[in-house]
């Protein structure tokens, strides 16, 4: 499948947003402010890592990521006390899913880890600028739909283009040569 494009991680984000603020409402007054947070974060992301293993062009194993990253989530949420905790596991998680199933560099796998790093930053700053988990995961979410600009692998550079190039007429006039020589003692004999 396709990379989702910028604006299908912004769609992505704000529905995650909606996710998250519906789960919010619904879980006010029933749980306690960090059990309704803890849960948010993993349904969110959750969601998300699944969409990543969908649309990526895993062939093998599809299924048995879908259920390992909310499982692995579901245990960080029982192990963490904070949220804060689980956001940062969470970012991680992120971040090597897409390195392992969208990168072929590593130069596009640490520029996705300042992305999730930055998202880690727009997470904290939304959470204690509302006070809600809404507009923090808005900021982290939004960020993360960065991603999309981010190459498979980043471009070589023009010297090394060119090099391969010249590399490349090179093996083909020694072919034409080798060619020649052989034709020179094949007609000599």
């Amino acid at each position: 499948m396709k990379r989702p494009s910028l604006l299908q991680n912004i769609g992505l984000a704000v529905v995650l947003t909606i996710v998250a603020a519906t789960a919010g409402i619904l879980s006010f007054g029933m749980l306690s402010s960090t059990v309704s947070s803890k849960l948010i974060i993993i349904l969110v992301t959750s969601i998300y890592l699944v969409r990543l293993v969908s649309r990526s062009q895993l062939r093998a194993g599809k299924f048995i990521l879908s259920l390992v990253c909310p499982a692995l989530l579901i245990g960080g949420g029982l192990f963490f006390e904070q949220s804060g905790s689980l956001v940062v596991m969470a970012a991680i998680m992120i971040w090597m899913v897409r390195s392992f199933l969208y990168y072929s560099s590593i130069v596009a796998s640490c520029a996705d880890l300042v992305l999730c790093l930055m998202s880690l930053v727009g997470f904290a700053m939304g959470f204690h600028s509302s006070h809600g988990i809404g507009v923090a995961v808005w900021s982290f979410f939004l960020i993360q739909s960065l991603h999309a600009l981010i190459p498979e692998r980043f471009g070589e550079t023009g010297y090394a283009a060119e090099e391969d190039q010249s590399v490349h007429r090179f093996d083909r006039a020694y072919r034409s040569a080798e060619q020649a020589i052989q034709q020179i003692v094949k007609d000599g004999l």
